[in-house]
């Protein structure tokens, strides 16, 4: 439950535990909660011009996924270092890790699974919608989006068409905006 609401203000959090209290007063479905503050987070998330959220129920299932059978092995195997025991240890989680491959290969698909397999939500950013057209504006919107980012919490974070924002051109009419993001 807590980790469905990370990120959102008391007031917010306040009024989800109140809409639970009062359409489910008899109920001790944790669900509800967390599906009620799934969608809050997602109309957060909407609000930003560059991220999207994939909630838990709705992500990739891993069996449906072919090809990334070994990768997706590897993360269940990672998926140790995310445990209460594993932190108590001070055994680091893993950190990220980078799909590269044409279009259609499912890598999108890969990291809703990665998600699912975690047991962590999904946001995914997305840098075609990064770049405005006034100066500053890009630059802007990468902090806000890092922002809520952070303030969600422990989550799988899909930077999508990351290759074509970044390809790392020496475009002297963006005044250096690419090099800024």
């Amino acid at each position: 439950m807590v980790n469905s609401v990370r990120g959102l203000p008391l007031d917010v959090i306040d009024s989800i535990i109140d809409w639970c209290i009062i359409k489910h007063p008899n109920s001790r479905d944790v669900h509800l909660f967390t599906e009620y503050a799934d969608e809050v987070q997602a109309k957060s998330i909407r609000q930003s011009d560059v991220l999207s959220f994939l909630p838990y129920g709705k992500q990739s299932d891993p069996k449906y996924i072919g090809g990334y059978e070994v990768l997706l092995h590897d993360i269940e195997e990672a998926a140790v270092g995310f445990s209460p025991k594993a932190l108590a240890l001070g055994i680091e989680p893993p950190k990220g890790i980078v799909l590269v491959g044409v279009p259609g290969t499912g890598k999108t698909m890969a990291a809703q699974a990665m998600g699912r397999i975690l047991g962590l939500r999904v946001v995914v950013m997305n840098m075609s919608s990064v770049f405005g057209k006034y100066l500053g504006d890009s630059e802007g919107r990468i902090l806000k989006a890092l922002k809520q980012i952070e303030n969600f919490g422990r989550c799988v974070l899909f930077i999508d068409e990351a290759d074509k924002s970044m390809g790392g051109g020496n475009d002297s009419n963006d005044s250096g905006t690419n090099q800024r993001v």
